[in-house]
C-alpha cells in the first residue's frame, strides 16, 4: 500500500508538470502569433511608406529636370537672336545646354524647313542635315504646341527622348513680324543619362527596391536590367516579377495620379508597388514605378527583441520544469541510465552522419542547379546565335539556285559560314575549358610573326569593306619577341582582342604592341573607340558577358582561359585620356618556359 501511494503521488506530480508545460507552450504560441501579426503589419506599413516616398522623390527629381529643360526651350524659342536667326543664337543655346547637362544630351535648333542650324553636340557635321521627317519637327510645325516624344532611336543608335518647342515670330504689323513658324528648338535626352540621374539617389531603399521608369505607352525608359530599356512591357511576355508584370504596369499607367497597392508575385513573394507621375505643363509624360519587396525593417526588430526576451524567459521556465521532471525520472529509472546514454551516443553519431550527408546533398543539389541554369542559358544563347547565320545561308542558297550568277549570295554564304564556324569553334573551346581538356601545343616562335599575320588579315578585310579609306587605322611597331607557347591559341587571343577593338571603334586607330621583360611578355591592344562601361569591367571576362548586340559573349572568356593556361593573366581598362580602352595580357617569357 505504501508503495502504491508513493507511485500515485509521483504520477500526480508528473502530470502536474506536464499540464503546466502544456499551458506555458500554449501561452508562448499565442504570444508569438500576436507578435508575428504586429511584425507583419508594421513591416508592411514601413515598406509602403518608404516606397511611396521614394517614388515621390524620384518623380520630383525628374520633374525638376524636365521643367528646367522646358523653361530653357521656351526661353530659347522666344529669344530675339533665335527669331532673327543671328549667329549669336548659338552661344545662347550652348549656355542653355550647360544649365541642364546632367540630363540633356544636346540642344538642337531647326529652321522652318527642318534643317539643323545649330547643335550643342560634339558632332558638328550634323549641322545642315534634314530632320523635317521627325515628329519632334512635324508636330510643333502642325500644332504650334510643344511636343514630348516617345523613345526614338537616333542616327547614332542611341535611344533618346526629344522635347521640342516651336519658334513662332511675334505678331507686329508695324515692324513686319507676322507670327509665322520659324522652326523648332529641340532638347535630346539619352535614356542612359536618365538612368544615371536616377541612380544618383544614395538611399538604401533605391538599392533594395526595383525602380522602373515608363512612358505613357508602357515603354521602359529605365530599369535595373539595362537590356530592357527601350522595350515595351507587353513585349516581354510572361515574367516572374511583379515589377515587370504587364497587368500591374497597366494599372500603374492608367492611374491618373499616385498609385499604391500590394501584389503577390508568381513565386509567392509579396511586394508593394507605388508610382508617381512626372507631369510637365500639366500633362503626365512619364511614370516612376517603384516595387518594394516586403522585408523586415529596423522598427520591427524591436518587436523581435521583445519576442526573444519572452521566449528566453519561457525557455528558462521550461528548463526548470525539465530539470524537475528529469530529476524524478532519474530517480525512477536509474537502472536505464546506461542504456539511455548508449542509445543517445548512437543517435548523436547517426545525427552527425545525417547532417554531413545532408550538407553534401545540399551542396551537390546547388551545384546541379547552377550547372543546369548555365547549361540552359548556354543552349538558349547558342541556338539563337546559330539561328541567324543558318537562316542566312539557307536564304542565299535558295537565292543562288534561282540566280547562279549572284556573287553577293556566294559572299553572304561564305561570310555566314565563317561566322557559324567561329561560333562552333567557340562552343568546342568552351566544352574543352569546362571539361578541363584544353591542351596546349607549345612551340618556340616569334610573336612578331603572329601579330603581323593578324594585322594583315584584318587590314585586308577592312580594305575590302571600306576601300582605300578604312574607318580605322591599324598600327603595329614590329619588334622581335621570341616566346614558347601554343602559336595558334596565342593568335586566337590577339585576333579576338583586335576584332573587339574594331567593333567598338567607329573611327580612329588601333595599336598593337608587344614588349619583353625578364620574366614575362606583355601584349597590349589599345583603341580610341567607345571604351568599356563601368558596370561591364568586373564581369568582362566571364561567360555570356558582352558589350555588343551580336555574339554570345564567349570570346573574352576563352581568351582568359587560354592565357591562364599558359600561366599568364589578362585584364582591361579604359584609357586615361577618356578615348577608348586597352586590353593587356601576359605570358611567361621564353627563359621561364
Amino acid at each position: 500500500m505504501r508503495s502504491y501511494h508513493t507511485d500515485s503521488k509521483n504520477m500526480a506530480v508528473l502530470l502536474g508538470f506536464i499540464a503546466g508545460t502544456a499551458l506555458l507552450s500554449l501561452a508562448i504560441y499565442s504570444y508569438s502569433l500576436s507578435i508575428s501579426e504586429q511584425i507583419s503589419e508594421t513591416a508592411a506599413d514601413d515598406i509602403r511608406s518608404n516606397a511611396r516616398v521614394q517614388a515621390r522623390d524620384l518623380s520630383l527629381i525628374l520633374t525638376s529636370g524636365l521643367d528646367s529643360i522646358a523653361d530653357n526651350l521656351q526661353i530659347l524659342s522666344k529669344s530675339p537672336s533665335v527669331l532673327a536667326q543671328n549667329d549669336d543664337a548659338s552661344a545662347v543655346i550652348d549656355a542653355a545646354q550647360s544649365t541642364t547637362e546632367e540630363l540633356t544630351d544636346f540642344y538642337m535648333w531647326l529652321d522652318e524647313t527642318g534643317q539643323i542650324i545649330w547643335t550643342t553636340g560634339d558632332d558638328k557635321s550634323e549641322i545642315g542635315r534634314d530632320r523635317s521627317y521627325r515628329e519632334y519637327f512635324t508636330v510643333p510645325q502642325a500644332t504650334g504646341e510643344p511636343y514630348f516624344s516617345d523613345v526614338i532611336i537616333s542616327s547614332d543608335s542611341a535611344p533618346r527622348i526629344f522635347v521640342s518647342y516651336p519658334v513662332i515670330a511675334d505678331v507686329d504689323q508695324n515692324n513686319g513680324r507676322d507670327g509665322a513658324f520659324r522652326g523648332v528648338m529641340v532638347a535630346g535626352i539619352r535614356l542612359d543619362i536618365v538612368g544615371t540621374l536616377l541612380k544618383q539617389n544614395p538611399s538604401d531603399d533605391f538599392r533594395r527596391n526595383f525602380v522602373t521608369l515608363l512612358d505613357n505607352n508602357g515603354t521602359i525608359l529605365y530599369a535595373r536590367d539595362t537590356t530592357l530599356i527601350g522595350r515595351g512591357v507587353h513585349e516581354l511576355g510572361a515574367v516572374n516579377m511583379v515589377e515587370l508584370d504587364p497587368r500591374i504596369a497597366d494599372a500603374v499607367l492608367q492611374a491618373p495620379d499616385s498609385f499604391m497597392a500590394d501584389f503577390t508575385a508568381p513565386d509567392g513573394r509579396k511586394e508593394t508597388v507605388a508610382s508617381e507621375p512626372v507631369i510637365i505643363n500639366g500633362k503626365k509624360v512619364w511614370t516612376v514605378y517603384v516595387t518594394a519587396p516586403h522585408q523586415l525593417t529596423d522598427d520591427v526588430r524591436q518587436l523581435f527583441d521583445q519576442q526573444n526576451t519572452f521566449i528566453t524567459l519561457m525557455v528558462a521556465i521550461f528548463g526548470a520544469l525539465a530539470f524537475g521532471i528529469a530529476f524524478l525520472i532519474l530517480r525512477w529509472n536509474k537502472r536505464l541510465e546506461a542504456s539511455v546514454q548508449a542509445r543517445t551516443a548512437e543517435l548523436n553519431r547517426a545525427n552527425k552522419s545525417l547532417e554531413e550527408t545532408n550538407r553534401q546533398l545540399l551542396s551537390s543539389n546547388e551545384q546541379l542547379k547552377a550547372h543546369d541554369m548555365m547549361q540552359t542559358e548556354f543552349i538558349n544563347v547558342a541556338s539563337h546565335e546559330m539561328k541567324t547565320p543558318t537562316q542566312a545561308i539557307l536564304f542565299h542558297s535558295d537565292l543562288l539556285k534561282r540566280r547562279p550568277e549572284s556573287n553577293e549570295s556566294v559572299d553572304a554564304i561564305a561570310r555566314n559560314a565563317e561566322r557559324l564556324q567561329k561560333l562552333t569553334n567557340n562552343i568546342l573551346d568552351i566544352s574543352r575549358i569546362e571539361s578541363q581538356s584544353l591542351k596546349l601545343n607549345k612551340e618556340k616562335f616569334d610573336l612578331h610573326d603572329a601579330i603581323t599575320g593578324v594585322i594583315d588579315d584584318y587590314q585586308r578585310q577592312m580594305n575590302a569593306k571600306y576601300g582605300d579609306l578604312p574607318r580605322v587605322e591599324l598600327l603595329y611597331e614590329p619588334v622581335t619577341v621570341p616566346v614558347y607557347a601554343d602559336k595558334n591559341r596565342i593568335i586566337q587571343v590577339i585576333s579576338n582582342l583586335v576584332s573587339n577593338a574594331i567593333e567598338f571603334t567607329d573611327e580612329g586607330t588601333i595599336s598593337v604592341t608587344a614588349e619583353n621583360s625578364t620574366d614575362h611578355v606583355k601584349v597590349v591592344v589599345r583603341d580610341t573607340g567607345r571604351g568599356i562601361d563601368a558596370d561591364m569591367i568586373p564581369r568582362l571576362f566571364t561567360k555570356f558577358s558582352t558589350r555588343s548586340e551580336k555574339g554570345m559573349g564567349l570570346g573574352l572568356f576563352i581568351c582568359k582561359s587560354i592565357v591562364e593556361a599558359h600561366g599568364g593573366r589578362i585584364w582591361a581598362e579604359n584609357n586615361k585620356d577618356g578615348k577608348g580602352a586597352s586590353f593587356f595580357f601576359t605570358i611567361p617569357a621564353l627563359a621561364d618556359a
